[in-house]
């Protein structure tokens, strides 16, 4: 499937570039762990112009957007142009991860699970994604295979993380 290319003014390429040669230290950190290909074999691109903006990294192939907000996004009203901005790219199916640049910087251990988290939650197939009947061959899955297919909002309603010893049964009847 051919990349969905966001359109952007043209005079933001320009502005991409500088940015790219003078990156934050959270941005670089994070650029270190994902160029080349290092999170699940997918392509980041950094400061890539989009609409009115530039985001600080974006993917093609999964349509997401990763922002790291420094202390300039919560002053005065940055959080309010933060969220118009967000919603107009994802107007376009465009998703959003943002980590805050301490995160990054003090813990990009929890910022790479959690891409690598979001990743796997929408790759996931669903749980049954053929017809079962009662000539069907026994389909056996994994536990880990049920518990990956919770999106993690809900693993956490349910008190469950990646972590935990979880067994599933399933029993599937025909009348």
């Amino acid at each position: 499937m051919k990349n969905k290319i966001i359109p952007y003014r043209k005079d933001l390429k320009e502005k991409a570039r500088e940015l790219r040669k003078h990156g934050t230290l959270a941005e670089v950190l994070l650029w270190q762990e994902i160029k080349g290909k290092q999170i699940k074999g997918f392509q980041f691109h950094r400061q890539v112009p989009m609409l009115d903006y530039i985001v600080d990294f974006y993917c093609h192939e999964l349509a997401l957007v990763i922002e790291i907000d420094g202390d300039s996004h919560y002053h005065d009203d940055a959080p309010i142009k933060d969220a118009t901005r967000q919603k107009r790219i994802e107007s376009y199916g465009i998703n959003f991860l943002r980590f805050d640049d301490v995160d990054v910087k003090k813990n990009i251990g929890y910022v790479l699970s959690t891409i690598i988290e979001w990743i796997e939650d929408r790759q996931a197939p669903p749980l049954f994604n053929i017809p079962l009947t009662p000539f069907s061959p026994l389909l056996v899955l994994h536990p880990e295979d049920y518990i990956r297919r919770i999106p993690l909002l809900n693993r956490r309603c349910f008190g469950l993380s990646p972590k935990h010893d979880v067994t599933i049964f399933t029993v599937i009847t025909w009348h």
